[in-house]
């Protein structure tokens, strides 16, 4: 056995930050901003622990472990300091223990997830007695050179609910991590925890500290604790996954002065896709509230409130494994009136667990009322809409339709330019106003079964007044095999029908600058060959089944003449 003593370079008060990919910005109530970075880390401490700052925070210890020896070193316990201890090697899998003077175990780790093979203890101690941390391999089948790095500190204890006292900072207290804070509390599993003040005092002032990351039991951060997206100026709101010591650190700038915090818990209530709740904030106070959609919901959330009170509101999708926060699923966001946030219509775009998230910015209590409804209006083909629209305002509508339907909008309005955007629920959004009518006018063919949300509103929101809009269906109009068809648009909406037999060629003759797109009895495109002969173009085709076959004429003008005839395919016999 190989016993190094553990020297001073242990109880240097050095730190490293965890990297979360997370930052705050400053304001009233809030945390300053902060450089975060490292989103790319699953876990603490980062993989870049020898370069550059992180290599000056870490105190770290070549030495060279023995086939089955082990290395020892020896440890004097300061109670409330926390050790942070890892091994880095590229020869053998590393084991860390930490044991007491007569050898009991207190803590032991071999691999700190699965696929990194560097082990992490994290230990507070209580007492002032003699330790050992021992490196050893964890199979006991090699050996060869590692690293030992380590990390002391000295935190200040929070209680959950309660203003901490004020602390001196580094200048005072050197011996609680240089410029940096650390804030340890116990977290319970399933709780949801924010920070609602983190401040310095330095020169009788207040200035918020940065919110550098937080560090939980295990150090992996999927395990740990998962984060909420939160507002700029509030600090880190997570939920712990895993039962433990937690430390949450701050940047306090390096000045001199006193730091104070506070830690509350969040109340997180699952509330039904169509409801409404009714709360009372405390003073900078928050509630989460959850509930579950499906793929293409649309939901309408209203808020009322006063206006220091602030609404996040995003959906949960699955977690992020090497972040440990909580990604948005796919929703398109739509105010019905201009700058209000406090009005949503929401298409969510796959199924999952929406958060709201209501924040009091205020040293006020505030009243708030939620409301979730589905009561987008169904528009269907055939009606029209007439309403108004007030400054800034936009009207929603869904429409939807089966596979190969082809439906037409048209719009007008009196005093100002009207346009509308279609959006489906896979996120794909257009817009539609003809530049020279200065009128909005969309023609929709379904390549599957599809639905839209409307929206109506006035050019770039700078218009009011009365508008009108249409909806139709497209009726196709019956031909005939050998008959000249010139076209016309009307009820039809350019679309022409006719039965026609399964693998049988047919040839479709056209006059002018039209496309054509003909379409089987399901809605299908049917694979064409297009010939162009001087003016005119011919297409050739063969169904692979029986039935209505639909011809769509694309930018159909009055000089667009087409004739569908059989093929009769060349024979020289043999």
């Amino acid at each position: 056995m190989t016993k190094f003593p553990l020297r001073s370079w242990l109880v240097i008060p050095t730190l490293f930050l965890v990297a979360l990919g997370f930052a705050q910005g400053g304001a009233a109530g809030g945390i300053g901003q902060g450089n975060i970075g490292g989103a790319e880390e699953q876990a603490y401490p980062p993989n870049n622990i020898d370069s550059g700052e992180e290599g000056r925070r870490w105190v770290s210890a070549n030495a060279i472990l023995t086939q089955g020896d082990k290395v020892e070193y020896k440890i004097k316990g300061v109670p409330g300091q926390t050790l942070i201890a890892t091994v880095r090697s590229n020869v053998f899998d590393a084991a860390l223990r930490l044991e007491d003077a007569k050898g009991k175990l207190v803590l032991e780790n071999d691999d700190q997830y699965e696929g990194n093979q560097s082990p992490l203890l994290i230990h507070q101690f209580s007492d002032d007695k003699d330790y050992k941390l021992i490196v050893k391999n964890y199979r006991s089948t090699g050996g060869g050179a590692f690293r030992l790095y380590t990390q002391t500190f000295m935190p200040f204890e929070m209680a959950i609910g309660e203003n901490s006292k004020p602390v001196k900072m580094w200048d005072n207290e050197p011996g609680h991590g240089g410029n940096f804070t650390y804030f340890h509390f116990k977290g319970e599993v399933g709780k949801t925890y924010a920070v609602r003040e983190a401040f310095g005092s330095p020169g009788g002032g207040k200035q918020a500290l940065r919110f550098r990351g937080i560090i939980g039991p295990t150090g992996v951060k999927k395990s740990d604790y998962s984060l909420y997206k939160q507002f700029d100026g509030w600090g880190p709101l997570f939920e712990v996954k895993t039962k433990g010591d937690f430390y949450l650190v701050f940047n306090d700038g390096g000045f001199n002065g006193n730091v104070s915090a506070r830690l509350d818990v969040v109340e997180v209530t699952k509330m039904a896709k169509v409801s409404a709740q009714k709360l009372d904030l405390g003073v900078t106070g928050q509630r989460i509230f959850k509930f579950d959609v499906d793929k293409e919901d649309i939901v309408h959330s209203t808020v009322q409130a006063p206006e220091n009170v602030s609404f996040n509101y995003f959906a949960q999708g699955e977690e992020n494994a090497k972040s440990g926060e909580r990604p948005s699923i796919n929703i398109h966001d739509y105010t019905p009136m201009m700058f209000n946030d406090s009005d949503h219509i929401r298409v969510y775009e796959e199924k999952g667990e929406v958060t709201l998230i209501v924040s009091n910015g205020d040293y006020k209590p505030a009243s708030v009322t939620l409301s979730n409804a589905m009561d987008t209006p169904v528009w269907k083909e055939g009606t029209s809409i007439t309403g108004k629209l007030a400054l800034g305002e936009s009207k929603f509508f869904v429409i939807s339709a089966k596979k190969g339907d082809i439906q037409r909008i048209n719009g007008k309005a009196e005093g100002f330019e009207l346009e509308f955007t279609l959006t489906s629920m896979d996120g794909d959004d257009r817009n539609f106003i003809d530049q020279r009518t200065h009128t909005p006018s969309a023609e929709l063919q379904y390549t599957e079964d599809k639905k839209y949300l409307v929206e109506v509103s006035s050019l770039s929101g700078a218009g009011s007044g009365t508008y009108n809009l249409s909806l139709d269906q497209a009726k196709p109009e019956a031909i005939a095999i050998g008959a000249p068809i010139d076209y016309r648009d009307g009820p039809a909406l350019g679309t022409y029908s006719i039965d026609l037999e399964a693998n049988t060629w047919y040839q479709l003759t056209t006059k002018g600058n039209s496309q054509y797109l003909i379409l089987d009895d399901k809605g299908d495109a049917i694979p064409m060959q297009r010939q162009q002969f001087y003016s005119q173009a011919a297409y050739y085709f063969a169904p692979s089944r029986k039935g209505k076959v639909r011809i769509k004429v694309l930018n159909g003008a009055k000089e667009t003449r087409f004739q569908l005839n059989v093929h009769a395919i060349p024979y020289l016999g043999g």
